[in-house]
């Protein structure tokens, strides 16, 4: 729990969860921030402070669902521990979760907290074969300014608007 301020440099930084408190400062590291737990609050991750990501990666990995509240990342990679759990994503701000950079999913079931949240990605997107996107009747607009990559699993489209600069499907479902 960061209720001053936690400052990461250049190394990965590998954190059980993160709680950053109202007037609690994160800064990340350039390189990758791990998360690997929940917290006993339930979430492993949850801003009311302020972050600020130095153009690092935030990688949730973890044997049980993860839930995050951040409306602004720079790398996201969701790597949890079977293809059953869930990565559910609140944002902080409003209805809009956004990523600067790059969005990989190598395992897990990528869920918005309210089904009517919208997501910009502005970098690419991957996703392999024991991950799933959009589960739960997503409603909200999702742009995508970079290419997606479904190498496998499924990628649930959203009843709303989705915004894409290109997908390649190399094996994986689009429902």
């Amino acid at each position: 729990s960061v209720t001053g301020t936690l400052t990461g440099n250049t190394s990965p930084v590998s954190l059980g969860s993160l709680m950053i408190a109202s007037g609690g400062t994160y800064t990340a590291t350039s390189g990758t921030t791990t998360i690997t737990n929940v917290h006993s609050s339930g979430y492993a991750y949850q801003n009311l402070g302020t972050m600020t990501h130095n153009k690092g990666r935030f990688k949730f990995t973890d044997n049980g669902h993860i839930y995050v509240q951040e409306s602004l990342f720079y790398d996201l990679e969701c790597a949890l521990d079977t293809s059953s759990l869930e990565f559910r994503w609140s944002d902080t701000g409003g209805s809009l979760g956004t990523i600067l950079g790059d969005l990989i999913m190598t395992s897990g079931r990528f869920k918005f907290s309210t089904a009517g949240d919208s997501i910009i990605v502005h970098g690419n997107t991957s996703m392999t074969s024991s991950a799933q996107f959009g589960i739960g009747s997503p409603s909200g607009t999702h742009t995508f300014h970079g290419l997606v990559t479904i190498k496998g699993g499924t990628w649930h489209l959203s009843s709303g608007t989705n915004n894409m600069a290109g997908m390649r499907n190399i094996g994986g479902t689009i429902s």
